[in-house]
């Protein structure tokens, strides 16, 4: 089946320059320049499917630390379930299974398109692509995008929906004066490019 879009998370490289990974695919590239990542991605998803089963929409989620040295962000893949508490102190990308709690204050939380998530999640800002039931509470923002389904509240300081995506449950949005007193130490952004 044809997926309309594919995820590559994108890091500052310990050497220098930038490095993407397809999130649910076997599918890494370098770069050291933005510019010269995007026509890397653009390749190297080219090569990788057959021209009627690539993706339209090539997704770049950016990840940039501003506090930690560590850019690194852990990630747990598709295969790897979790029942439990899980905390600490880096950027998280979920494209597995988890029941129980999540707690990264002041990091940030992806739950990729194969994601499954049961479980409360305190974090500085989600974007979901896949599937969450629990209560979400994150200090800085929190994006569905259109794959996504939450079931669960969701306290944050800002939010947005993409059209397709499914949500049931409260917001509570917290003034934008209380969200600036909270010291955001990552940023997260997304930016799309045709395949």
């Amino acid at each position: 089946m044809k997926d309309s879009e594919i995820i590559f998370a994108v890091e500052e490289s310990p050497e220098g320059g930038y490095e993407a990974h397809a999130l649910g695919h076997a599918i890494f590239t370098q770069a050291e320049s933005l510019d010269e990542l995007r026509d890397m991605v653009r390749d190297a998803v080219h090569c990788h499917f057959d021209s009627h089963m690539a993706p339209a929409e090539i997704r770049l989620h950016f990840v940039r630390s501003e506090i930690s040295q560590s850019s690194e962000t852990a990630k747990i893949g598709r295969s790897v379930t979790i029942k439990g508490e899980l905390s600490g102190g880096q950027d998280l990308f979920v494209d597995g299974e988890i029941e129980g709690s999540i707690e990264i204050p002041g990091r940030s939380l992806t739950v990729g398109p194969n994601g499954r998530v049961r479980a409360n999640i305190q974090a500085g800002s989600v974007i979901l692509h896949g599937r969450v039931q629990g209560e979400i509470r994150a200090t800085n923002r929190v994006d569905l995008r259109k794959s996504a389904s939450l079931c669960g509240n969701i306290s944050t300081a800002r939010i947005s929906i993409e059209d397709g995506a499914y949500f049931k449950g409260a917001i509570d949005i917290r003034s934008a004066e209380r969200a600036q007193k909270v010291a955001v130490e990552s940023e997260v952004s997304d930016e799309v490019i045709t395949a």
